[in-house]
């Protein structure tokens, strides 16, 4: 269901993208700006298509979060019933100890706020920038937004079955150090930042880059420290073994 809302809204945006022009590649021939927008549609369009490609793919990968909820509420009804959906493909471990999802509230506020200002403001605000994002830097950002989400994603796959939004750790979970963790300890997290700054830099929002730094960036620091302790508990000399001489982000730096 979660795929079809996100294929439905993809068609809403393009639609809302699109629908005030039927010259759309005639007017960027002739370098001519949409009416009411500051660049080319077409840069929205391609941006609308990426975020929801993304999306998509994303909820491929990820664990099904909502049979997580499903164990949370039937433990406390029918053993027979839990049994039953622990049996379903996919489920999370009968042997769950450790399960964290205000960081995750968190990262999705932080997140979503950063999308979201960044696409009003190149729509309705212009703050800052006269109204004139450079139609050069807003195709690096879709090039940026295009390896941020490859990174994201790749990450996404070399978790395996442990891929789901919340910080969860069970008695078999086995950990992950292959694939993109063998060079920094949360590269999904880095692919994400590059996402959300690429995100800036395409719409040339100077409105989406202040709640970046004000408001995701913090709240991604504290999503680390938590989910750090959590595995350092569970974990502990393996863990150190494997991610204490590793970058947090970026491969000697952060």
């Amino acid at each position: 269901m979660r795929k079809f809302w996100i294929v439905f809204e993809w068609f809403i945006c393009e639609y809302v993208v699109l629908r005030n022009s039927s010259t759309l590649f005639n007017d960027y021939a002739l370098k001519i700006p949409q009416t009411g927008y500051s660049t080319p549609q077409w840069i929205a369009s391609v941006f609308f298509f990426l975020l929801f490609a993304w999306l998509f793919w994303d909820e491929c990968l990820r664990r099904d979060h909502r049979k997580l909820t499903d164990i949370l509420i039937i433990e406390q009804m029918s053993p027979n019933i839990l049994n039953r959906f622990r049996s379903s493909p996919g489920f999370i471990p009968k042997d769950t100890i450790k399960f964290e999802r205000w960081s995750t509230n968190l990262m999705l506020l932080g997140i979503w706020t950063v999308i979201v200002l960044s696409i009003t403001d190149y729509f309705l605000f212009h703050t800052f920038t006269g109204g004139i994002p450079s139609p050069v830097m807003s195709i690096i950002g879709l090039v940026l937004f295009v390896f941020g989400a490859t990174l994201n994603l790749k990450a996404g796959y070399d978790l395996g079955n442990s891929y789901i939004d919340e910080i969860l750790i069970f008695e078999s979970q086995v950990l992950i150090t292959k694939g993109l963790y063998s060079s920094v300890r949360h590269p999904m997290y880095l692919g994400m930042t590059i996402i959300l700054i690429a995100t800036c830099i395409t719409f040339g929002s100077v409105l989406g880059l202040i709640s970046l730094i004000v408001l995701y960036l913090p709240i991604l620091m504290y999503r680390v420290r938590v989910e750090e302790a959590m595995l350092k508990e569970h974990f502990k000399d393996d863990y150190k073994a494997s991610f204490t001489d590793k970058k947090r982000l970026i491969p000697s730096l952060i």
